[in-house]
């Protein structure tokens, strides 16, 4: 797991230079902030993709544990997600098995409608053509 860190974290280092990006202390158990980003995507679309700019930074700039409630309920500017019918577990379920269902295994994986596929950290002209 160490290694498979520090191969990720020189990759991103090469293909951005001026991040200060950080070795992770390990793999942190990503289903509770992803049930976070859920929560907050249902109710505030905006808030929601700022929680999950955030989780990013915590975990790969900042070197903090994004399995830990604290650190969610930080980044999360302390606002709690929605999760009053029960739903945010089962969307995260779905999202992850739908993420499996690919066989890619890059983070982060971004899906055309035409089913193209960026995946892993890739230069910053690769995501221009792609959005392009």
């Amino acid at each position: 797991m160490g290694a498979e860190l520090r191969h990720e974290v020189s990759v991103v280092q090469r293909l951005a230079p001026g991040l200060p990006i950080v070795l992770p202390p390990g793999k942190p158990n990503t289903g509770p902030a992803i049930e976070w980003a859920v929560g907050l995507l249902r109710t505030d679309r905006e808030r929601g993709m700022a929680f999950v700019r955030n989780i990013y930074r915590a975990f790969w700039c900042e070197g903090k544990d994004i399995s830990d409630p604290s650190v969610l309920s930080g980044v999360a500017g302390g606002h709690v997600p929605d999760d009053s019918d029960g739903n945010s577990r089962g969307i995260a379920q779905q999202w992850e098995e739908a993420w499996h269902a690919t066989g890619r295994g890059g983070v982060p994986l971004i899906i055309s409608p035409d089913g193209y596929f960026l995946v892993g950290c890739v230069p910053e002209e690769s995501v221009r053509q792609f959005f392009a």
